[in-house]
């Protein structure tokens, strides 16, 4: 790991990595429950401890071959997909027996077919989500192509968040003298 963390902050890291719970890995790595929110504020905020945290997550994402890249390979797959891609469909009519007597309907109805599974490529495969047998036919269910192309917009800044502040801000003037003060305060609290 990065730079040198004490057994505790190692601890931290190790324990943060579980779930990502900043509460609950302070406590699992032996600090004070009644703090333990403040000091996995506090720990994150810790320079060395993201340098350790950024480390084991880059190895973790080296080996599963988990990059940005592929990540957003896999999103493009489902936002490009096609229904088309998977089932076939049109409209027929059925004609009535024309041997009966004042018999002369025709019926039109759709007509869908599950493409074969051995004919579809793995592109398209990773795009569906669920195929089973309904009481009323064979139901296909493709991921969710919305929230795909929502992803894949917010990281190409195609989609920005506006966020509305409300509330009012206090702005304080201190000197340094008075900010190194509050610092030390601080800091005296969350140790």
């Amino acid at each position: 790991m990065s730079g040198k963390l004490t057994p505790k902050q190692a601890m931290f890291v190790k324990e943060y990595l579980v779930d990502l719970n900043a509460t609950q890995a302070a406590i699992r790595a032996g600090y004070s429950a009644k703090t333990a929110s403040e000091q996995g504020a506090r720990l994150l905020g810790n320079v060395k401890i993201q340098a350790a945290l950024g480390e084991v997550q880059q190895k973790r994402g080296n080996r599963l071959d988990v990059t940005a890249d592929r990540i957003e390979k896999e999103l493009a797959k489902i936002a490009f997909s096609h229904i088309t891609d998977v089932i076939d469909w049109r409209e027929i009519t059925l004609e009535s027996n024309e041997d009966e007597p004042n018999h002369s309907a025709a019926i039109a109805c759709q007509s869908i077919r599950l493409k074969d599974s051995d004919t579809l490529s793995p592109e398209v495969t990773a795009t569906i989500q669920e195929i089973s047998q309904t009481a009323h036919g064979v139901k296909v269910k493709l991921y969710d192509k919305l929230k795909a192309l929502e992803l894949l917009g917010r990281r190409h800044g195609i989609f920005i968040d506006k966020v509305e502040h409300s509330g009012t801000i206090k702005n304080q003037n201190l000197s340094e003298a008075e900010l190194d003060k509050r610092i030390a305060e601080l800091t005296k609290k969350l140790s």
